[in-house]
């Protein structure tokens, strides 16, 4: 799938949808970084959609990174402050920052 992505952004470097997809391709192989990075170009190429955010959140997450997850999940609500996924991700995020405080 990254491959068949690669040459979708290949021909159209814009392509806000292959760098969410990518990214998605590579945090379901725990590569969070990278997922990242193509997170953060697709942001880059349409500052609000959503699911970028979201899922950059996600990746950060899982990096133990809450306080920048909370961030992105912040403005997935900026967004759309009905993104009932968004808000319970950053509560999620919000009890760890929570119990690292202790």
């Amino acid at each position: 799938a990254i491959d068949c992505f690669n040459r979708t952004i290949e021909i159209d470097p814009n392509n806000t949808y292959a760098y969410n997809n990518k990214g998605n391709s590579l945090k379901n192989l725990k590569k969070y970084e990278e997922a990242i990075q193509c997170y953060n170009k697709c942001i880059q190429n349409d500052s609000n959609y959503i699911n970028a955010y979201y899922n950059k959140g996600n990746s950060l997450l899982n990096l133990k990174k809450y306080d920048d997850a909370i961030e992105c999940y912040n403005i997935c609500l900026q967004i759309n402050p009905k993104d009932t996924d968004a808000l319970k991700s950053k509560n999620f995020a919000l009890k760890h920052v929570k119990k690292d405080d202790c």
